[in-house]
């Protein structure tokens, strides 16, 4: 597989599972949850 990208407006701190990121990292068999973690800590 090769690489992916999903875009998405989100607030830095603010990013949670639900829609619009969810629903588009779901498909990709991902770790939702380290995602969010990251997205989370990177853009305080």
């Amino acid at each position: 597989m090769g690489k992916q990208t999903v875009e998405a407006l989100i607030e830095g701190g603010k990013a949670t599972a639900a829609p619009p990121l969810g629903p588009a990292l779901g498909p990709l068999g991902v770790n939702i949850g380290q995602i969010i973690a990251d997205i989370n800590c990177r853009f305080l």
